[in-house]
């Protein structure tokens, strides 16, 4: 029975099949075109937005796809939006007012478990949708501007980050793929040369003991015959003597 495994092995291995393995896929762009989709999915998912991140990615490939003629891979886009999600967001939307708060030159900020509150409101048990969907707009409206605010900075960053780094990763990954492939196809040969070589060399052996086996008999009967001859050439030297 396999053990379980531990919470950082599953951390560990979601990061690596939500986010790395879809940046190793879809060779026949350019890494431009996949570190496009990391720097939007990462600007969407550093806006205080989480929840409609992902239709509002998929909104912006349909406009700038069809009306600007600029693209970006949708399904690294998607995947990457997840770097934050409703686990995260209450801390780091504090992140976000904390910050906003600071730019608009503002004292007057909440502590972190009145904010939490105030948002773990929204998703208390036994609220309808639409009273669920006015206390999120009443909480929204008190800090709404500092959130949006606040997140500016985070999405710049990170959108430029997420570019510059995926698309060096990628580089590098192509890079050692082609480098990969190259030494196996090269191996490959060389065996191939080698099989082709032993080959060729049971071929001659094999020949040379078949033409030995044909031409033992005519090489027997020639020595024969040549002893012969040596016999009576001297029984004749010998006669007048």
């Amino acid at each position: 029975m396999r053990e379980p495994r531990s919470l950082f092995e599953n951390l560990k291995r979601m990061l690596k099949y939500r986010f790395i393995v879809p940046l190793k896929r879809g060779t026949r762009h350019p890494p431009e075109y996949t570190a496009r989709g990391v720097a939007i999915g990462l600007a969407w998912a550093f806006t205080p937005l989480i929840g409609i991140q992902m239709p509002i990615v998929v909104a912006t490939w349909f406009i700038t796809n069809r009306l600007f003629n600029w693209n970006f891979s949708i399904i690294v886009a998607l995947a990457w939006t997840w770097a934050t999600n409703v686990a995260t967001m209450i801390p780091i939307y504090y992140i976000f007012y904390v910050t906003g708060q600071f730019i608009l030159g503002s004292d007057n900020i909440a502590g972190f478990k009145g904010f939490s509150d105030a948002w773990q409101a929204t998703f208390a048990e036994g609220l309808a949708w639409y009273e669920r969907v006015g206390l999120g707009l009443d909480v929204a409206a008190g800090f709404g501007i500092d959130l949006l605010v606040g997140s500016m900075p985070y999405v710049i960053a990170s959108s430029w980050i997420g570019y510059s780094w995926s698309k060096a990763f990628i580089t590098r990954y192509r890079q050692a793929r082609k480098a990969s492939l190259a030494r196996k196809r090269e191996q490959r040969r060389l065996r191939r040369e080698k099989m082709d070589l032993e080959k060729t060399g049971l071929e001659k052996t094999s020949l040379e003991k078949t033409s030995l086996e044909k031409a033992g008999p005519f090489e027997k009967g020639r020595k024969k015959t040549g002893r012969g001859k040596s016999g009576g050439k001297g029984a004749t030297n010998t006669s007048p003597a």
